[in-house]
Protein backbone atom coordinates (compact mmCIF):
# COMPACT_ATOMS: atom_id res chain seq x y z
CA UNK A 1 0.00 0.00 0.00
CA UNK A 2 3.11 2.61 0.12
CA UNK A 3 2.75 3.19 -3.50
CA UNK A 4 -0.77 4.45 -3.18
CA UNK A 5 -0.09 6.11 0.56
CA UNK A 6 2.71 8.04 -1.95
CA UNK A 7 -0.08 9.07 -4.43
CA UNK A 8 -2.43 10.44 -1.89
CA UNK A 9 0.46 12.22 0.02
CA UNK A 10 1.26 14.18 -3.38
CA UNK A 11 0.97 17.60 -1.89
CA UNK A 12 3.10 16.71 0.87
CA UNK A 13 5.79 15.30 -1.63
CA UNK A 14 5.16 19.12 -3.66
CA UNK A 15 5.59 21.05 -0.34
CA UNK A 16 8.66 19.02 0.33
CA UNK A 17 10.09 19.23 -3.27
CA UNK A 18 9.24 23.19 -2.67
CA UNK A 19 11.54 23.26 0.26
CA UNK A 20 14.17 21.73 -1.00
CA UNK A 21 14.62 24.28 -3.82
CA UNK A 22 14.35 26.77 -1.35
CA UNK A 23 17.88 26.22 -0.26
CA UNK A 24 19.32 26.70 3.93
CA UNK A 25 16.44 26.41 6.52
CA UNK A 26 16.60 28.15 9.43
CA UNK A 27 15.68 25.53 11.96
CA UNK A 28 16.35 28.30 15.12
CA UNK A 29 18.51 25.79 17.12
CA UNK A 30 19.51 27.84 19.83
CA UNK A 31 23.08 26.24 20.63
CA UNK A 32 22.87 28.44 23.59
CA UNK A 33 21.62 25.50 25.75
CA UNK A 34 25.07 23.83 25.29
CA UNK A 35 25.17 20.17 25.95
CA UNK A 36 21.17 20.60 26.15
CA UNK A 37 20.53 21.65 22.93
CA UNK A 38 17.58 19.53 21.09
CA UNK A 39 17.41 18.82 17.33
CA UNK A 40 14.24 17.69 16.56
CA UNK A 41 14.48 18.79 13.02
CA UNK A 42 17.05 15.72 12.56
CA UNK A 43 14.54 13.37 12.43
CA UNK A 44 11.74 15.04 10.29
CA UNK A 45 14.59 16.22 7.92
CA UNK A 46 15.62 12.23 7.58
CA UNK A 47 12.23 11.12 7.44
CA UNK A 48 11.33 13.44 4.71
CA UNK A 49 14.32 12.42 2.81
CA UNK A 50 13.06 8.74 3.01
CA UNK A 51 9.65 9.77 2.02
CA UNK A 52 11.58 11.75 -1.05
CA UNK A 53 13.46 8.63 -2.25
CA UNK A 54 10.22 6.67 -1.81
CA UNK A 55 8.62 8.99 -4.46
CA UNK A 56 11.41 9.22 -6.85
CA UNK A 57 10.91 5.23 -6.82
CA UNK A 58 7.51 5.57 -7.48
CA UNK A 59 7.82 7.35 -10.25
CA UNK A 60 10.41 5.67 -11.77
CA UNK A 61 8.08 2.62 -11.51
CA UNK A 62 5.20 4.81 -12.99
CA UNK A 63 7.64 5.76 -16.13
CA UNK A 64 7.74 8.81 -14.86
CA UNK A 65 11.91 9.42 -15.30
CA UNK A 66 11.98 13.31 -14.86
CA UNK A 67 9.72 13.42 -11.85
CA UNK A 68 12.13 10.78 -10.44
CA UNK A 69 15.30 12.43 -11.60
CA UNK A 70 13.62 15.56 -9.62
CA UNK A 71 12.94 14.20 -6.24
CA UNK A 72 16.76 12.51 -6.34
CA UNK A 73 18.15 16.39 -7.51
CA UNK A 74 15.53 17.15 -4.27
CA UNK A 75 17.10 14.34 -2.10
CA UNK A 76 20.54 16.03 -2.54
CA UNK A 77 19.14 19.29 -1.71
CA UNK A 78 17.71 18.35 1.49
CA UNK A 79 21.23 16.75 2.44
CA UNK A 80 22.70 19.97 3.03
CA UNK A 81 19.30 21.79 4.93
CA UNK A 82 21.18 21.24 8.27
CA UNK A 83 24.44 22.51 7.59
CA UNK A 84 24.35 25.61 9.37
CA UNK A 85 23.61 24.42 12.40
CA UNK A 86 27.28 24.45 13.59
CA UNK A 87 27.09 20.64 15.21
CA UNK A 88 28.62 17.56 14.17
CA UNK A 89 25.36 15.48 14.07
CA UNK A 90 23.61 17.91 11.84
CA UNK A 91 26.85 17.46 9.27
CA UNK A 92 26.92 13.60 9.51
CA UNK A 93 22.60 13.48 9.25
CA UNK A 94 23.40 15.71 6.28
CA UNK A 95 26.04 13.38 5.04
CA UNK A 96 23.60 10.31 5.21
CA UNK A 97 21.30 11.96 3.50
CA UNK A 98 23.26 12.88 0.43
CA UNK A 99 24.75 9.22 0.43
CA UNK A 100 20.87 7.97 0.35
CA UNK A 101 20.86 10.54 -2.37
CA UNK A 102 23.71 8.84 -4.08
CA UNK A 103 22.32 4.84 -3.63
CA UNK A 104 18.87 6.11 -5.27
CA UNK A 105 21.16 7.66 -8.18
CA UNK A 106 22.98 4.62 -9.03
CA UNK A 107 19.74 2.47 -8.84
CA UNK A 108 18.22 4.77 -10.89
CA UNK A 109 21.32 5.01 -13.25
CA UNK A 110 20.98 0.72 -13.11
CA UNK A 111 17.68 0.61 -14.38
CA UNK A 112 17.80 3.01 -17.48
CA UNK A 113 15.95 5.53 -15.73
CA UNK A 114 18.30 8.17 -15.81
CA UNK A 115 18.90 9.68 -19.55
CA UNK A 116 20.83 12.97 -20.22
CA UNK A 117 17.92 14.74 -19.43
CA UNK A 118 17.05 13.29 -16.32
CA UNK A 119 20.70 13.26 -15.29
CA UNK A 120 20.83 17.12 -15.34
CA UNK A 121 18.07 17.13 -12.42
CA UNK A 122 19.99 15.26 -10.19
CA UNK A 123 23.08 17.18 -10.74
CA UNK A 124 21.30 20.22 -10.30
CA UNK A 125 20.38 19.29 -6.96
CA UNK A 126 24.30 18.21 -6.37
CA UNK A 127 26.13 21.17 -7.46
CA UNK A 128 23.47 23.43 -5.68
CA UNK A 129 25.97 23.28 -2.53
CA UNK A 130 29.41 23.09 -3.62
CA UNK A 131 31.89 20.30 -3.00
CA UNK A 132 33.97 22.14 -0.73
CA UNK A 133 32.99 21.02 2.64
CA UNK A 134 29.94 19.97 1.45
CA UNK A 135 28.40 19.09 4.75
CA UNK A 136 30.07 21.74 6.77
CA UNK A 137 32.21 19.60 8.90
CA UNK A 138 34.85 22.32 9.63
CA UNK A 139 32.23 24.81 10.75
CA UNK A 140 30.75 22.00 12.85
CA UNK A 141 34.36 21.27 14.62
CA UNK A 142 34.21 25.15 15.44
CA UNK A 143 30.91 25.32 16.48
CA UNK A 144 30.57 22.16 18.66
CA UNK A 145 33.46 23.82 20.23
CA UNK A 146 32.61 27.06 20.45
CA UNK A 147 28.42 26.08 22.37
CA UNK A 148 30.20 23.94 24.80
CA UNK A 149 33.34 25.83 25.78
CA UNK A 150 30.81 29.62 25.74
CA UNK A 151 28.11 27.20 27.77
CA UNK A 152 31.08 26.48 30.44
CA UNK A 153 32.14 30.05 30.69
CA UNK A 154 28.79 31.07 30.80
CA UNK A 155 27.30 28.26 33.25
CA UNK A 156 30.23 27.29 35.35
CA UNK A 157 29.98 28.53 39.25
CA UNK A 158 32.81 30.21 40.74
CA UNK A 159 33.49 27.25 43.17
CA UNK A 160 33.74 23.58 42.68
CA UNK A 161 33.67 24.45 38.89
CA UNK A 162 35.05 21.06 38.14
CA UNK A 163 31.81 19.40 40.17
CA UNK A 164 29.81 21.19 38.29
CA UNK A 165 31.03 20.12 34.99
CA UNK A 166 31.43 16.75 35.83
CA UNK A 167 27.98 16.77 37.16
CA UNK A 168 26.27 18.57 34.44
CA UNK A 169 28.11 16.78 31.52
CA UNK A 170 27.63 13.35 33.94
CA UNK A 171 31.20 11.94 33.84
CA UNK A 172 31.19 8.59 35.57
CA UNK A 173 34.77 9.22 36.94
CA UNK A 174 34.84 10.63 40.84
CA UNK A 175 38.60 11.77 40.21
CA UNK A 176 38.45 15.80 40.41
Amino acid sequence: GGEARLVESDETVGSLLESARSGSADWGVALSKGPEVLLPHLGNLRASAKIMTADALRCAAAGDDAGAAERAGAVFRMSLQSRDDGTLISSLVGMAIGNLGVTLTEQMIAEGVIGAEEAGLVLDGIRSGGMSDRYAFGDAIVGEWRMMSEFVVRNAPEQDAGAWLRERLAFADDAA
